[in-house]
């Protein structure tokens, strides 16, 4: 029998260096079919079409929030410790294909404009404890202007199809209705990252999170000036975006 002596003590391993059970949001990883599942999943028992890129997002706030659900405490917890990352090989990220979205030139834009200010204050409600909502509030608000926007367009305006659409149709706007607030530059970052960075993670945006409520609000005094009618909705909007200041 081995007499245990401060020579021979095995090492143990301390309660708080063990792998947590829980993994950290930031681990958290999709397959390609997992996603292709999901797609599909979605089309046929909601009828909603999603990209792939759009229906990876979806899928991990989905898993999150089963972790949640699941252990409340323990994933709040989880959260205040720093994601286990994989140490291997890092290879650099791809650069960003831009994509190219299409003016709602069409359509009823008093009833887009409403439903859009709809979506844009429930992914508001959201971003505090989720920052990924910050990309479907992104969304919401780009089509709300392009909405209020296109439905004061002068007749002459033409779509050229690339990109700083979103940009060029202020512009054209602006022209007809002078007294519109000069936030052409506000409206170039949102028509920017709508178009260049919508599927990086939100802690790529080249925009810090900060300064993401003083652009939006600076964008709604347009569709305020256009829209007087949604003034209840978009008091909601401005609202929650004021708290996030």
């Amino acid at each position: 029998m081995t007499t245990m002596t401060t020579n021979n003590i095995l090492p143990t391993t301390p309660s708080d260096q063990a792998e947590p059970l829980i993994p950290h949001s930031l681990e958290l990883e999709l397959s390609d079919d997992q996603i292709r599942k999901f797609q599909r999943l979605m089309r046929k028992e909601s009828r909603v079409e999603l990209s792939f890129e759009e229906a990876r997002q979806r899928g991990l706030e989905l898993l999150r929030l089963t972790l949640m659900l699941m252990d409340p405490a323990g994933y709040e917890r989880r959260m205040k410790e720093p994601p286990v990352w994989n140490l291997g090989p890092v290879e650099p990220l791809p650069l960003l294909a831009p994509q190219t979205i299409a003016l709602p030139l069409d359509g009823d834009h008093a009833q887009e404009l409403d439903l859009s200010l709809q979506k844009l204050a429930h992914e508001l409600e959201l971003v505090a404890r989720r920052p990924s909502s910050w990309r479907w509030a992104l969304v919401a608000l780009w089509e709300a202007l392009a909405h209020a926007l296109a439905a004061h367009r002068p007749g002459d305006f033409r779509p050229r199809g690339g990109l700083g659409e979103l940009s060029r149709l202020f512009l054209a706007v602006s022209g007809m209705y002078p007294e519109l607030p000069q936030v052409g530059t506000a409206i170039e970052e949102i028509d920017r990252l709508r178009t260049r960075f919508i599927t990086a993670a939100v802690t790529r945006w080249p925009v810090s999170r900060k300064r993401l409520p003083g652009i939006f609000i600076d964008c709604l005094r347009v569709v305020h000036r256009l829209e007087p009618s949604a003034a209840s909705p978009l008091g909601i909007v401005e609202g929650r975006l004021q708290a996030l200041q």
